[in-house]
C-alpha cells in the first residue's frame, strides 16, 4: 500500500511557514463581504484535499460545517468535485489547487487573474488563507507519518524530515503568534 499524503521538505516547511507570517496580516486586512468564512474554508479544503492531509480535513470540515457549508458541500470539496463552488468563487478556489499542485509557488499569470477578480488586497488574503494551510498541511503530514512510523508503517518518509518540520514549528509558533497579534493591533 502506497502512502498518499504529499510530503514536504524541511526547507519547503520553512518557506510556508514564512510565507504564512507574511500573509497572516492579509487575512486580517480581507473584505469580509469578498472572502467571507465559506470561501476561505473552500479554500483551505481545497488545498487539503490536495495535499491529502487528514488533521487538517477533519478540522476544516467541522469549521466548514460551523459557519455554513453544507455536509455535502463539504464532502464534494474533499473529493475534488467543484460544482459547488460559485462563480464569483471559482478563481479562488482554482487558484487554491494551483498553489497546492504547485507547492506554494504558483505561476505570476495566476496571480495577476487572482489580483484581477478580487483586487490586491482580497487577492492577498486568498494567497495567506493558501500558505497558511500549506503549512498546517506540512505539520499535520509530518504528525500522521510519525505516528505511522511509531506503529511500523512505512510512509517514504524520514525521522529527520518529521523532526525537521517538528523543530521548524517550535521555533517559528511564537514569532508567527506574536506577527499575527501585532498584524491584529496594527489593523484595528
Amino acid at each position: 500500500m502506497q502512502y498518499n499524503k504529499r510530503l514536504a521538505s524541511v526547507s519547503d516547511a520553512t518557506r510556508y511557514f514564512f510565507k504564512s507570517f507574511f500573509y497572516m496580516s492579509k487575512m486580517i486586512e480581507r473584505d469580509r463581504k469578498i472572502v467571507d468564512e465559506k470561501f476561505v474554508e473552500r479554500i483551505m479544503l481545497t488545498v487539503t484535499q490536495v495535499n491529502g492531509c487528514k488533521i487538517c480535513s477533519q478540522a476544516h470540515a467541522k469549521r466548514a460545517f460551523e459557519v455554513g457549508l453544507t455536509k455535502e458541500e463539504i464532502s464534494k470539496m474533499l473529493s475534488d468535485e467543484k460544482d459547488e463552488v460559485s462563480l464569483n468563487e471559482s478563481i479562488g478556489v482554482l487558484f487554491a489547487t494551483d498553489y497546492a499542485d504547485e507547492r506554494g509557488r504558483p505561476n505570476q499569470n495566476a496571480i495577476d487573474r487572482l489580483y484581477q477578480t478580487y483586487g490586491r488586497r482580497n487577492g492577498k488574503a486568498i494567497i495567506g488563507a493558501c500558505a497558511m494551510i500549506m503549512m498546517g498541511n506540512t505539520l499535520g503530514i509530518a504528525f500522521d507519518t510519525f505516528k505511522k512510523r511509531l506503529k511500523g508503517i512505512k510512509t517514504g518518509s524520514s525521522i529527520f524530515r518529521e523532526l525537521g518540520i517538528f523543530m521548524i514549528f517550535i521555533v517559528m509558533l511564537p514569532i508567527e503568534i506574536l506577527t499575527f497579534v501585532l498584524g491584529f493591533i496594527i489593523n484595528c
